[in-house]
């Protein structure tokens, strides 16, 4: 199945889903129909409360929207050799325990308008919705999602950035390892947020492999915002820049991106967004102002060795659409000495 459902095939899609609701039983044949099998996305998309898989699972039966449209999943070999099951299923169960979304936290009386939660009414309920994965791992700090892509993951924090980069969340090895935030952070007040996770190759899409995709502008149009969910709260950020450095401390124009965490000033913020903006590939709107908090998510790129690219984002502004700004092309960007011309 390529591209989504339309004309008479989405009809019947919602015909299925409207007998579902009403008690039918639904099982799917290979893959719910409407779903991509590489990407888990797909709208309109059927509902099952069963899927029987083919062959082998596919990776539309673990990411993103499946685990709302799949069911229960159950394998049938028809003699193709089993690939990569485990690693599906738990991708799947891993996904299964993001944190239901946040409900706003509201006091209404018959007498008083609505009032805002306070920080720590705020921090209660977001606790709340972890509390689950805090069992899991008291190590757990977000979960982080960036929408249209396959990055949905939980992110972790310990007192290094060397644990999670082969660690799950039972803290078991696995050479995926998981999304984590930079020790030195503060996941509460902290005014720049940098979380890493691995770029798994070409023709992989899991961790944060999906984050080499921006350094084309098309993509970032697609795709313009992260979620981050952490104990503290719940913010949408907007994507502003996308830059390269290199990540060998040896080479002469070595730029440490992220040891800019704790600014001590608006003026120092402004002189670290100045030389990002040097450096990126485009921006974005009218980028960042000084006083505002920082996102970045950090992964491998191979277009040199020992190169990372970096997605930096702030804030949603009061009243501000999602929806993607104008890109601002830098037509001669400050890349890493050894990057390839042309590149």
């Amino acid at each position: 199945f390529a591209g989504l459902a339309q004309g008479k095939a989405a009809a019947l899609i919602e015909c299925v889903n409207r007998a579902a609701a009403a008690g039918a039983r639904v099982i799917a044949a290979d893959i719910p129909s409407g779903l991509s099998g590489d990407t888990g996305l797909g709208a309109p998309a059927v509902r099952a409360e069963r899927t029987v898989s083919i062959g082998f699972l596919k990776k539309g039966h673990v990411l993103n929207a499946a685990k709302d449209h799949c069911g229960a999943i159950r394998n049938e070999n028809i003699g193709i050799p089993l690939l990569g099951e485990a690693d599906w299923l738990a991708e799947r169960a891993l996904k299964s325990q993001k944190p239901a979304a946040a409900q706003a936290a509201v006091v209404t009386t018959e007498e008083t308008p609505a009032a805002t939660p306070s920080p720590e009414e705020v921090e209660a309920a977001q606790r709340a919705r972890f509390a689950d994965l805090l069992a899991q791992n008291d190590e757990v700090v977000g979960w982080v999602t960036v929408p249209g892509t396959n990055i949905d993951y939980p992110v972790l924090q310990t007192d290094n950035n060397q644990f999670y980069l082969r660690h799950d969340l039972d803290k078991q090895y696995n050479v995926r390892g998981l999304p984590f935030l930079d020790y030195e952070c503060d996941a509460k007040n902290g005014r720049h947020l940098i979380i890493y996770g691995h770029n798994m190759g070409d023709d992989e899409t899991d961790r944060f492999t999906n984050l080499q995709e921006y350094r084309d502008p098309d993509y970032y149009a697609s795709h313009p915002t992260i979620q981050l969910d952490t104990l503290y709260e719940s913010q949408v950020y907007k994507i502003v820049a996308v830059f390269a450095v290199t990540a060998r401390t040896s080479d002469p124009d070595y730029f440490a991106y992220n040891t800019y965490i704790n600014f001590e000033s608006d003026e120092e913020e402004q002189a670290y967004l100045d030389e990002v903006a040097q450096r990126a590939f485009y921006t974005t709107g009218d980028y960042v102002q000084p006083n505002e908090k920082l996102l970045s998510l950090s992964t491998c790129i191979y277009t040199m060795p020992d190169a990372r690219i970096v997605v930096m984002a702030r804030p949603l502004r009061e009243g501000e659409s999602t929806e993607a700004d104008a890109v601002n092309l830098n037509s001669d960007p400050l890349l890493p000495a050894r990057w390839p011309q042309g590149a």
